[in-house]
């Protein structure tokens, strides 16, 4: 009798090792783990990306229920690549950055087979803000040694304090961006429930992500950032039938924040570059009259557009090469030595895909984007905001920090939200799995 219950023992226990949850719970950890690390290491977060992969190609069984594809529009996105790698003339470029795109396949499949639970999403969420203070301390600490040892007060803004983890400016002021929502949306939703060291921590959490977002000065990033505060802060109010004191309430933020920023002499000086008269012209026909080599960049993507086949010119460096043209026929002599990209997501998809990697790019942001609206969820709506606006100037898709953090982000969201927590799951171990 003893030896029959000792074999049944390891029977069960056999089974449970092998259970679906614990593969889920494993897919779970990855996920905290990764956005983690996001912030930190691109390489740590890629490796754990493949392990990702891994773990739903060989250990997470297929649903047994069909599931609405809720990234569908990232797998077409990322198969409009594979396939403008058969025109690209450089093909060594071109499967560079077919690897450089591969999170857009990679996580709406790992999140398809297993869909993340609302306590993964929360943990998730909480794993990158960390990350994100983290790195902003590391930048901001590093900056101020610099400054105490060479003198120079740029050292504590924009480059020069994003470099310090390998940043541009945009991406890590994106990130603070997303983590000071995150830390807002969990700050009034649990305020009730909270406790007092909880808000004061949330407190300075916030206000360390905006005083990073000022000093970074990431130009769009900045004025999305600070549009979607106000209008989201308006939009609680009016629900609350206080509108009048709302747009008060702004008006003296916004007078605080600018006599603040105009008292010292860093934020002061980021403030004439964003919004002053530049010390060099930049001459261009640009329909939009500004002040900036993007002028003279989007100009001539607009004489590139004229000769650009249906599909578009292809991946890798194709566009680069087209512009620099360009620019030679232009005489734009500062633009062949800085040798740029598009400076637009929107006009770099164009050119590399065609109409139809600009009409799925678009559709991928607004798809969602009405539903989110539709549906109330707020802090999926703040995501796809923040990182659409800023593609009017930044090719955010085309780097690891951002096409990282869209595809991981997007794909989290999309299917917490949209799959509404599958019914296979809903009740099951791994909807309680971290």
């Amino acid at each position: 009798m003893d030896m029959n219950f000792q074999r049944n023992k390891k029977n069960i226990l056999t089974r449970v090792g092998h259970s679906p949850f614990t593969f889920h719970r494993s897919l779970s950890s990855v996920y905290c783990l990764f956005a983690l690390v996001l912030p930190l290491s691109l390489n740590v977060a890629t490796a754990l990306m493949c392990l990702a992969l891994v773990i739903t190609l060989f250990a997470v069984p297929l649903p047994s229920t069909v599931r609405p594809p809720s990234t569908v529009l990232m797998l077409i996105f990322f198969l409009l690549h594979l396939i403008a790698l058969t025109y690209t003339s450089n093909v060594q470029a071109g499967a560079s950055e077919l690897l450089l795109k591969s999170p857009l396949l990679i996580f709406p499949l790992v999140m398809y087979l297993s869909p993340p639970s609302k306590t993964t999403l929360r943990r998730v969420l909480m794993c990158f803000v960390i990350a994100c203070v983290l790195t902003s301390l590391v930048c901001f600490v590093r900056s101020l040694i610099n400054y105490y040892n060479i003198g120079a007060v740029s050292w504590i803004s924009y480059t020069w304090l994003s470099s310090q983890m390998g940043f541009l400016p945009a991406y890590l002021s994106l990130y603070m961006a997303f983590s000071f929502f995150i830390v807002l949306n969990n700050w009034v939703k649990d305020w009730q429930s909270s406790r007092i060291w909880q808000k004061i921590v949330s407190f300075f959490i916030l206000f360390f992500c905006g005083y990073m977002i000022v000093m970074l000065g990431a130009r769009l990033v900045s004025v999305t950032f600070f549009i979607l505060l106000v209008g989201t802060f308006l939009l609680w109010m009016y629900r609350r039938k206080m509108l009048l004191k709302g747009i008060f309430v702004v008006s003296i933020f916004a007078l605080g924040v600018w006599k603040l920023m105009d008292s010292f002499f860093v934020t002061r000086t980021r403030m004439n570059k964003i919004i002053g008269k530049q010390l060099k012209d930049y001459d261009h026909s640009f329909f939009v009259n500004i002040n900036d080599p993007r002028g003279q960049i989007w100009e001539s993507c607009l004489a590139a557009i004229e000769r650009m086949p249906m599909w578009g010119y292809g991946i890798g460096d194709e566009v680069e090469r087209i512009l620099l043209k360009v620019y030679d026929l232009k005489n734009y002599h500062n633009l062949l030595i800085v040798n740029t990209d598009a400076h637009n997501q929107y006009m770099q998809t164009f050119l590399s895909l065609g109409y139809l990697g600009l009409v799925c790019l678009v559709a991928m942001l607004l798809v969602p984007l009405y539903w989110t609206w539709k549906t109330k969820k707020y802090l999926y709506l703040l995501f796809l905001l923040l990182i659409s606006i800023p593609m009017l100037t930044e090719c955010m898709l085309e780097t690891a920090h951002g096409i990282m953090y869209f595809s991981f982000f997007n794909s989290l969201l999309c299917s917490s939200y949209l799959l509404g927590y599958h019914p296979q799951f809903k009740d099951s171990p791994a909807n309680q799995a971290v």
